[in-house]
């Protein structure tokens, strides 16, 4: 039997009766209604997940706009890959925001264990690194939030971080890489 036309009419019928159901108490008046839900080709900044046994699956999103709506795409895009791949692998969704102004901290959005959300401001998270940045040393030149007010300083420093990668004894085609990523 199918049950989908016997949820719709019993809620169309009697909206509160879902709140009832799921024990959710809200106030107001609603209407229930089927809705269509198209998606066009999202494509993740970047996807993880792990090759040499279980673990969860993590997205990443970058954020370098504003984007009040930021929170409930990202999780749209994940669920909507879950759903593709018939995964039911705990996930971890990152938000990386640029600069924290770009945090619209709207967020109303939560994940039951193991699955997680962890949002994080790049400046931060480079600063909190300290000197030995490793790879991550490219992104140095972000932690200087206002570039124009620092231009003075890029000359000192990026001889400084490019003797930081090149200290690494990384494979030559990897450290010219870096280099020129920074």
């Amino acid at each position: 039997m199918k049950t989908d036309a016997l949820f719709y009419k019993l809620f169309r019928l009697s909206p509160r009766s879902l709140f009832r159901l799921v024990g959710l108490r809200l106030t107001g008046q609603y209407d229930f209604k089927s809705i269509t839900v198209k998606t066009t080709e999202k494509r993740f900044d970047g996807f993880m997940r792990r090759t040499d046994g279980e673990g969860p699956n993590i997205f990443l999103e970058i954020q370098g706009y504003d984007d009040p709506m930021i929170y409930w795409r990202a999780f749209r895009e994940v669920c909507v890959w879950q759903e593709e791949n018939k995964s039911d692998k705990p996930f971890i969704l990152i938000i990386l925001f640029i600069d924290e102004k770009y945090d619209p901290d709207t967020c109303m959005l939560s994940c039951k264990s193991p699955c997680r959300l962890i949002r994080k401001n790049l400046i931060d998270c480079l600063k909190g690194l300290g000197k030995k940045s490793g790879v991550l040393t490219v992104l140095k030149p972000l932690v200087l939030s206002d570039i124009k007010k620092n231009r003075e300083k890029l000359p000192e420093l990026i001889p400084q971080w490019e003797a930081d990668i090149r200290s690494m004894k990384l494979p030559r085609d990897e450290t010219e890489e870096l280099t020129e990523l920074l």
